[in-house]
């Protein structure tokens, strides 16, 4: 009686009152817009579009205005020739030059490309957030409903010993069983019972671990199950489409154009800059001479710096260094990604396998157990017969439980890699994911705003 008691005590635990059921798109939804992951790609990639908005500037006019009030003493040629060795005005002076750069080495032109490019590397890495997100999430809630699966047949297997060592406490009482076989069946009942407790504080780990990522604990959870031909038929195929469409190989890809066009940028230095400039004076008791006085010029400017003591070649061997960084980035990750798919690849065909053999398993320890049951009543089988029998039916099932999820982990990590993870939960892609080149145009007009 106080078995049963410390049994309804244990199961006691689990009870949940009635909760509305989520899908595991709707987490998937909860997690990327609860998590600061998603947000701050989002803000890095806004603050790329500024680099971007900064390199257009260059191609329109640069204004400047000075001016200037205040005292000055004059002592020269004009104060003496008036009959004052020193002359003390009241000045205002004000200057305005317009600058418009015609050639600068292509520097702006290929500025302009290395942040486009840069702008669509941070787009791609909105992407990969999202969708890393995503497969977290995807980790959460199978883990859950994981958990809770092992945690029904632990509380099965609980169950089956505690009415096991029912009748064995009847059999001993009555002097048909042996006080060891009592003794036995006590200890495996223990045994059934911290499992039972082992299971249930892997199930609550399971949900901090989602509430962490979700921003909310796991109510009823639905079964996911993906649909048809979502996934590549071949591995091959699946490595093709990965290494097309996975955004961080899209990402490095960028990554590499923007290197080269900021390598081509670097030799700007090695070419004069033409501007042409305009700049009118208005000034008022300057130098001693009282009066307005004002002047105006259009200027074509060349400047050249034939020798920086090797600071030019040195930014050019740096840029080539970074352009070369880049190109072994982008093979790391495209290794990465391959074998981030033929890994998935391998574990859910794998599973896929497997789990008719722990069928077959489960199925036959199930009829082994009940044949053990019914012999063991007449006596042609012991009870260590019995518990080995429930304890192989229990590992059997626990095996098939992990088999199937070992299986789905695989495919949703598979629809990862392929980059088709967020299109097969038919998640929307996040909004400011699109590049936008504003162009001289747009940035004159405010386009892109700050």
């Amino acid at each position: 009686m106080k078995k049963r008691l410390l049994l309804a005590s244990v199961l006691g635990m689990t009870l949940t009152c009635g909760v509305e059921a989520e899908t595991l798109h709707e987490v998937v939804i909860k997690a990327m817009t609860s998590g600061p992951e998603l947000e701050s790609a989002l803000h890095s990639k806004k603050s790329t579009e500024q680099d971007l908005v900064q390199s257009y500037s260059a191609y329109l006019p640069v204004l400047n205005l000075s001016t200037g009030y205040g005292t000055e003493s004059s002592s020269n040629v004009t104060t003496q020739g008036l009959g004052f060795p020193e002359l003390i005005l009241r000045r205002t002076d004000a200057n305005l030059t317009v600058t418009q750069k015609l050639f600068d080495g292509f520097q702006t032109k290929n500025a302009v490309k290395a942040n486009l490019y840069k702008t669509q590397s941070a787009a791609y890495t909105v992407l990969s957030t999202a969708q890393d997100t995503a497969l977290k999430a995807v980790y959460a809630y199978l883990d859950v409903l994981e958990k809770k699966r092992l945690l029904r047949l632990a509380e099965e297997n609980l169950k089956e010993h505690q009415s096991l060592l029912g009748r064995i406490e009847i059999r001993t009482k009555s002097g048909v069983g042996r006080a060891a076989d009592l003794d036995q069946a006590q200890g495996r009942f223990a045994l059934a019972r911290t499992n039972y407790m082992s299971e249930q504080a892997n199930e609550r780990d399971a949900e901090t671990h989602f509430y962490r990522l979700v921003g909310s604990m796991p109510q009823e959870l639905y079964m996911p199950i993906l649909p048809e031909n979502s996934l590549p038929e071949t591995q091959e195929s699946a490595v093709l489409l990965a290494l097309s469409e996975n955004p961080d190989v899209r990402l490095s890809g960028a990554n590499v154009s923007s290197a080269a066009a900021a390598s081509r940028a670097s030799y700007a230095t090695f070419f004069p800059t033409v501007n042409v400039e305009w700049s009118g004076t208005r000034n008022n008791n300057v130098g001693g001479q009282a009066g307005q006085s004002q002047s105006d010029s259009m200027m074509l400017r060349l400047n050249y710096n034939p020798f920086n003591g090797g600071a030019d070649k040195a930014k050019v061997r740096q840029a080539s260094e970074e352009f070369a960084k880049t190109q072994n980035s982008r093979t790391i990750a495209q290794r990465d990604i391959e074998q981030k798919v033929r890994l998935a690849w391998n574990s859910f065909t794998t599973a896929s396998e497997q789990l008719k053999y722990y069928a077959e398993h489960t199925d036959s320890a199930a009829r082994t157990r009940d044949a053990y049951h019914k012999q063991f009543s007449i006596g042609q089988r012991t009870l260590i017969d019995l518990l080995d029998a429930e304890n192989e039916l229990y590992q059997a099932k626990k095996d098939q439980v992990s088999a199937k999820f070992k299986k789905l982990t695989g495919e949703y990590q598979l629809l990862a890699a392929t980059g088709r993870l967020l299109a097969v939960l038919d998640i929307p892609i996040p909004q400011g994911v699109e590049v936008r080149d504003p162009g001289v145009i747009g940035v004159l007009f405010g386009v892109v705003a700050p």
